[in-house]
């Protein structure tokens, strides 16, 4: 009787095996994707924050496709701070695995929210420091631009600049900060600077109306109100030939005449980089915060005729990429 159990038991173990082993030419049974949910919310949409949220997705896609399942939470405040809080609570509720804020005032919103709870990885923010987003769980990619280079590529297309109005949300952390950076930069250039606060939408044509009454050229520092609003504001400067620079090269396509600046795809790239290595189960804190690695050039060739501006042979080469933005 034992010699029959024990039989019975080896034909079965034999037959479990060879069902087990792939035959020739078939392939391995898949191993089931984990299932991950990652919230993207954004404070408002456009191109540059667009090209991080893009970024951003592309790259989990990419690095996950054979290990995660990813389930992509998007949520846009639509400049509206008090939806972007309740937005941040929310997700708070949620604990998804990752949460990537794009932008101060929506990272801000979030950390305030999770608490440290759920890892937060900011991306498009200029001064995380000055904007107290930082902890023990959260990490990002920074967009600070190269504000002396820039003011001095102005300067290089436009020799006789002496007044440089910069138009500026004074309740967004990232633009306080880049008008205190560029206040001492074009103090140490000799240029004059003219700030004026914009506080609403509705209060940009004013405040383009006095920046061309004083200044021979307009600045636009990483300014989400500014940029969601920036069509206003090219209508206006092309009527009193005014040109208009941006440190967020993805302005140059909607009408800005052109910069070397950051590309904020890449931004988004790094922070989906990020958000895999805490999927992996790398800890936060080994994962410092990043800046961004490459600068593109944009010209906008129509804008630069409207204002009198003529762009060299070498610096149209140069150019990464040339536009003929309708404005």
């Amino acid at each position: 009787m034992g010699l029959r159990l024990l039989t019975i038991l080896c034909l079965f173990g034999t037959i479990f095996h060879s069902m087990s082993q792939a035959a020739p030419g078939e392939t391995s049974p898949k191993v089931p994707l984990k299932n991950v949910s990652i919230v993207i919310t954004q404070y408002v949409s456009h191109a540059a924050l667009d090209a991080v949220r893009n970024g951003a997705m592309d790259r989990l896609e990419e690095y996950a496709k054979d290990k995660f399942n990813i389930v992509f939470n998007l949520t846009n405040a639509s400049a509206n701070l008090l939806v972007a809080r309740q937005i941040a609570q929310k997700h708070a509720s949620e604990a998804p695995d990752v949460i990537i804020a794009i932008s101060t005032l929506s990272a801000q919103s979030v950390l305030s929210a999770v608490r440290g709870r759920v890892p937060l990885i900011f991306g498009a923010i200029t001064d995380p420091e000055a904007a107290q987003i930082t902890g023990d769980n959260v990490t990002g990619v920074t967009d600070k631009p190269p504000f002396k280079d820039q003011i001095l590529f102005i300067q290089k297309l436009l020799p006789s600049l002496k007044n440089l109005a910069i138009l500026y949300n004074p309740g967004e952390d990232n633009s306080r900060s880049a008008v205190a950076e560029l206040t001492e930069i074009l103090k140490e250039l000799d240029l004059n600077l003219i700030a004026i606060a914009v506080t609403k939408s509705t209060d940009l044509p004013q405040a383009v109306r006095k920046a061309t009454e004083n200044a021979q050229a307009i600045f636009i520092a990483n300014d989400n109100l500014i940029a969601s609003s920036f069509e206003s504001l090219i209508k206006i400067a092309n009527a009193k030939k005014i040109p208009v620079f941006t440190s967020d090269i993805m302005l140059v396509e909607r009408g800005a005449v052109g910069m070397r600046g950051i590309d904020y795809y890449s931004i988004g790239q790094q922070a989906g980089s990020q958000a895999y290595q805490i999927l992996e189960g790398v800890p936060l804190e080994d994962i410092p915060v990043s800046h961004p690695k490459s600068l593109k050039l944009y010209l906008n060739q129509d804008a630069a005729t409207i204002t009198g501006i003529s762009f060299s042979k070498a610096l149209l080469k140069e150019a990464d990429k040339v536009v003929k933005a309708p404005l």
